[in-house]
């Protein structure tokens, strides 16, 4: 069944889906519309091992998002070059605590773009899938999850790390997508999809709503974060001591 996108008219702008929870009683829906946008790049942080670290949130989350179902909120990275090739190994991500329960179900997905257009919805190839659940669902702590395989990323490109609230049911407005909205970095993007739940093995863009969250009238940076270590070189993994 096609999900049906609310539509209503404030201050002259069409709301389409995608609302933030209102955390202050004075709060109100903020609206949405669809224009997509270039991103600004950038830069990967170390980890103790001089794996990349990828981070555009400063760390403080000032509200969530919400879609009445399933969607994907996903953060685009983009790796230097002399960090190709890296074994992607963790995901951390901050979850909201409106309609959102501990032990929900969600799915980890990556995805790898190397046409440098800076529009995961061209080329974007999903490389894994990962199903875990929410350790934490309170706007402030990171849920770590370590992948259960690491992903190989080739590159050079971007890297684009998504999330599924596979909870999430049509007609159900839960707010899981915790979001910072000082200085949007422009590389946050969601995605719905006509089918109500997001399907098995998403393919971009999706068919219903897609942009970056900034073209939807809510700027910012989802909580999404992701680290990875150097590629063994194959020579070294067909190393032997004589």
């Amino acid at each position: 069944m096609k999900k049906q996108i609310k539509l209503s008219i404030l201050s002259g702008l069409m709301l389409l889906g995608f609302q933030a929870q209102a955390i202050n009683a004075s709060d109100k829906p903020i609206q949405l519309s669809i224009n997509n946008s270039n991103n600004s790049e950038n830069a990967a942080q170390r980890d103790a091992f001089g794996g990349p670290v990828f981070v555009i949130d400063d760390g403080n989350a000032e509200n969530s998002i919400g879609d009445s179902g399933q969607f994907i909120w996903m953060n685009r990275f983009t790796p230097a070059v002399s960090d190709f090739p890296f074994q992607l190994e963790e995901v951390s991500v901050v979850f909201g605590d409106n309609l959102v329960n501990v032990g929900d179900d969600i799915e980890i997905l990556v995805y790898e773009d190397t046409d440098n257009d800076g529009d995961p919805g061209t080329n974007a190839v999903l490389l894994a899938s990962f199903a875990e659940t929410i350790q934490f669902n309170d706007l402030t702590t990171f849920n770590v999850y370590t992948l259960s395989m690491p992903v190989e990323l080739t590159g050079p490109g971007d890297v684009i790390v998504g999330i599924v609230n596979k909870s999430g049911s049509e007609g159900n407005a839960d707010f899981p997508a915790a979001i910072d909205q000082d200085n949007s970095q422009g590389r946050s993007w969601v995605a719905s999809y006509n089918a109500g739940n997001v399907p098995s093995n998403p393919q971009l863009p999706g068919d219903e709503q897609w942009g970056t969250i900034d073209s939807f009238g809510l700027p910012g940076n989802w909580m999404i974060r992701a680290a990875g270590s150097p590629s063994v070189p194959v020579e070294l993994m067909n190393f032997t001591v004589e």
